[in-house]
């Protein structure tokens, strides 16, 4: 009797394994396809901005978009650093999301 229930109970944990491992499997595969997708828009609307300027003006309208980026991650850091509690740190992150999704409407 103790064989065979510690054979059903390595059938679940197996059969538990192969769920959760596909569920990750499909769930990573979703999360890099987003942000090769958004990267890709991202990359494309850079361009587009950046041909609006003459020529001798691009390298330098260019590197200043970049300055964006430099700067909301640095702020990132320095407020994660801050708050500790990834509860509160959700919030923060959530809260500018939504508003500018009721600007849109």
């Amino acid at each position: 009797m103790c064989t065979a229930v510690l054979s059903m109970a390595r059938v679940h944990i197996t059969c538990f394994y192969h769920v959760c491992l596909s569920r990750v499997s499909v769930t990573c595969s979703l999360t890099c396809f987003c942000h090769v997708s958004l990267q890709i828009f991202t990359t494309a609307g850079i361009v587009m901005v950046v041909e609006l300027f003459p020529p001798e003006l691009r390298l330098w309208f260019g590197t200043g978009i970049e300055f964006y980026w430099l700067i909301s991650y640095g702020t990132t850091c320095i407020l994660i650093y801050a708050v500790r509690d990834w509860r509160v740190l959700q919030l923060l992150f959530s809260v500018p999301l939504c508003i500018s999704i009721g600007l849109i409407w």
